[in-house]
């Protein structure tokens, strides 16, 4: 199905809260088939143990 099986994730801070956000393709249809749009610790744990690799990426900010 899927090339490689690694999901990339961005993490937030909103409103106090940390919020993982995947940002790639496999994450996102992982999050959608659990019906989330964010992924939590339990969720990541359980893709590394099936061996999904998971990388994190630096959110950007628009300053203009």
């Amino acid at each position: 199905m899927y090339d490689t099986h690694e999901i990339t994730i961005q993490e937030r801070i909103e409103y106090g809260m940390k919020r993982t956000y995947p940002m790639n393709k496999l994450g996102k249809e992982y999050a959608s088939r659990l019906g989330k749009k964010t992924l939590s610790a339990g969720d990541l744990t359980f893709m590394v143990g099936i061996g999904v690799k998971v990388t994190h990426v630096q959110p950007t900010y628009n300053l203009y």
